[in-house]
C-alpha cells in the first residue's frame, strides 16, 4: 500500500528523466553551533529529498534541541530551505519519517526530552507531527505519561490514521528496570486512540520496538528486539489488529544475537526484515534479510557474511521487485538482491562517512542513502549529514569529466593465492585503490597515476575482499576479490 502510494507519487516526474547525476554531498552544519550527533532521515515528494536531523543548538545548552528540516533538491544534492522547530526546553530527535501519500506532507516520529530544570534530561516522550512541504509543523502530538518513551517507526493505515511503535522504560519491575516495546494508534491529527504494550518474558532485560507495517487489513506487524541476558538476544515480531487486540508474538534467535532494524511488506503480502547477527568476539557482524508470511512463519533467510560485513540498517523496494538495504560498518555499503534475497550487487562507499539512516530507489533507477558523520565534539564536522546519489548499479559517477566505465577496470587473477593486478582504462586520471575485508576495515591502499598496479594480498588470510577504486576521489568500481 504504502509503496504503491510512493510510486504514483514518483512517477509524474521521474518517468520524464532520460538521466540524472549521482554525486556524494555532505551539509555541514556549523551555523548551528551543535555539539550533537545528528539524526538524519529522508523521505520524498515529486522531485525532492527531505533530510530530517536533531542537534545541540548551542555548546552550553545541550538539551534544548531544533528539529532541522531540509529540502534537498534530488537532481543535483544542492539545499533548498532550512528549516527549525522547538518547543521550549525540550529537544526533538526524529527517528522516522515518510510522505503521507494524500497531499505529500511529511510525517515525523521521535523522541521529545524535556529538560526543564536544566541539568539532565527528565524525561522523555513519544512524538509525532505533520509538517507540510514548506517545512510548517500543521500539528503535534506528544504521548506518554510518569514513564520515559520513545518512539522509533510509524506507518499509516488505509483511513489516515497512525501508529507508532518504540519502547518505555519500566521502572523497578521484579528486581531490575526494564524496557517494553509499545504500539500506539493514533487519528490522523495526531489525537491517541489505544496504547498496548508488548510484555516479554519476566527474565527479560528490555524489549525495544524499532519498526512498523500494516497489511491491507490494517492488522500491524510491530517489529521488536529482546534482550534475555547480556550474551542472547532476539528479534521478534507482535501482530495486532486495528481495534488493539493481540494475535500473536513470535521470536526468531538467530545465531545467538539477532539485531532487527526494518521492516517492509513483501510483494506477496508478506514482511521482509533487515538485521544482523553478532558474536560476542566481534569477529563479525553478518547482515541478514528475513522473510515471514502473515502468521510469521518464516519464508527465507538470507545472510550475506560471505559478501560484506556490517550492520544492516534500512530496508526498501527495489523496482523489479527485490530488494536494497545500507550497511553500517567503517564507512557505507550498498546491498542489493532479488526477491529471494539473492546478491545482485555490492557497493561501498569511503567517502569518510558513516551511520547510514535511510534509503529509496526512484524510478529511474538510481539510489539515495543519507545518514550523519560523527566525530569527536572538538571536529568542526561533528554535525553533518550527508547524501550520496547513485546510478541504477550503485555507482557514483565521476565529475571531473572523464567517466570510467568500470566493466573496463580489470583484476587478474581471481581466485589469486598472492596478488592481483588492476588494470585502469587509459582515460582515468590519478586513481585511488583500497583493498577492504568483508568488514569493511581498509587493510592497504594505493595513490597511483599508472594504469597498472600489482597488489600483495599473500599475508592475508583465505577469504573475500574488495578492491574499491577511486578516481579524482570519486568512487568508480568496486571488485570482489577470493583469496585461496
Amino acid at each position: 500500500m504504502y509503496r504503491l502510494a510512493l510510486v504514483t507519487i514518483f512517477t509524474s516526474f521521474f518517468l520524464s528523466l532520460h538521466s540524472q547525476e549521482s554525486f556524494f554531498k555532505r551539509y555541514p552544519n556549523l551555523e548551528d553551533l551543535a555539539n550533537e550527533a545528528v539524526q538524519s532521515i529522508n523521505s520524498i515528494d515529486d522531485d525532492h529529498v527531505y533530510l530530517y536531523s536533531t542537534g545541540a543548538c548551542s555548546s552550553d545548552d545541550p538539551y534544548n534541541w531544533d528539529m532541522i528540516t531540509r529540502k534537498v533538491n534530488t537532481l543535483n544534492g544542492e539545499l533548498i530551505w532550512k528549516k527549525y522547530n522547538r518547543i521550549p526546553n525540550s529537544g526533538i530527535t526524529p527517528t522516522c519519517s515518510f510522505t503521507n501519500p494524500n497531499n505529500n506532507n511529511i510525517i515525523i516520529t521521535g523522541l521529545l526530552t524535556s529538560n526543564e530544570n536544566n541539568s539532565t534530561i527528565k524525561e522523555g516522550f513519544a512524538y509525532l507531527c505533520e509538517q507540510d512541504t514548506t517545512g510548517e509543523i500543521l500539528w503535534e502530538g506528544i504521548y506518554g505519561e510518569d514513564v520515559r518513551t520513545w518512539s522509533k517507526g510509524a506507518s499509516q493505515l488505509s483511513n489516515g490514521d497512525y501508529v507508532l511503535v518504540g519502547w518505555q522504560f519500566i521502572p523497578e519491575v521484579t528486581t531490575t528496570n526494564r524496557q517494553e516495546t509499545f504500539i500506539l494508534k493514533t487519528n490522523n491529527v495526531g489525537d491517541s486512540l489505544w496504547m498496548q504494550t508488548v510484555r516479554s518474558s519476566p527474565d527479560a532485560i528490555e524489549m525495544e520496538g524499532v519498526g512498523v507495517v500494516v497489511d491491507d487489513s490494517d492488522n500491524i506487524y510491530a517489529l521488536s528486539d529482546e534482550q534475555m541476558n547480556l550474551s542472547l538476544k532476539q528479534m521478534a515480531v507482535s501482530k495486532y489488529t486495528a481495534a488493539g487486540d493481540s494475535l500473536w508474538t513470535k521470536y526468531y534467535p538467530i545465531n545467538g544475537a539477532s539485531f532487527a532494524k526494518d521492516i517492509v511488506r513483501s510483494e506477496n503480502e508478506n514482511f521482509v526484515i533487515s538485521g544482523y547477527a553478532g558474536f560476542t568476539d566481534n569477529n563479525y557482524i553478518a547482515p541478514f534479510l528475513m522473510e515471514i508470511d502473515t502468521g510469521g512463519n518464516v519464508i527465507w533467510l538470507k545472510d550475506y557474511l560471505d559478501e560484506v560485513g556490517g550492520f544492516a540498517e534500512k530496508i526498501t523496494h527495489t523496482n523489479d521487485g527485490g530488494y536494497a538495504t545500507c550497511l553500517d560498518r567503517n564507512g557505507v555499503t550498498l546491498l542489493v538482491t532479488d526477491i529471494l534475497g539473492e546478491v545482485e550487487f555490492v557497493k561501498s562507499y569511503d567517502f569518510g562517512v558513516r551511520s547510514p539512516k535511510d534509503l529509496v530507489q526512484l524510478n529511474d533507477g538510481s539510489f539515495i542513502m543519507t545518514g550523519y558523520i560523527g566525530h569527536p565534539p572538538n571536529d568542526d564536522n561533528f554535525d553533518t549529514i550527508w547524501l550520496i546519489k547513485t546510478d541504477p548499479k550503485g555507482n557514483v559517477t565521476s565529475t571531473t569529466g572523464v567517466e570510467v566505465n568500470e566493466s573496463l577496470i580489470n583484476v587478474f587473477p581471481n581466485p589469486t593465492t598472492d596478488y592481483v593486478e588492476v588494470q585502469i582504462p587509459s582515460n582515468a586520471l590519478k586513481y585511488n585503490i583500497r583493498l577492504v575485508n568483508n568488514s569493511g576495515l581498509i587493510l592497504k591502499e594505493v595513490n597511483a597515476v599508472d594504469k597498472q598496479i600489482f597488489m600483495d594480498l599473500s599475508s592475508y588470510s583465505s577469504g573475500f575482499y574488495y578492491l574499491n577504486i577511486f578516481e579524482q576521489d570519486k568512487l568508480i568500481a568496486t571488485k570482489k576479490i577470493v583469496k585461496k
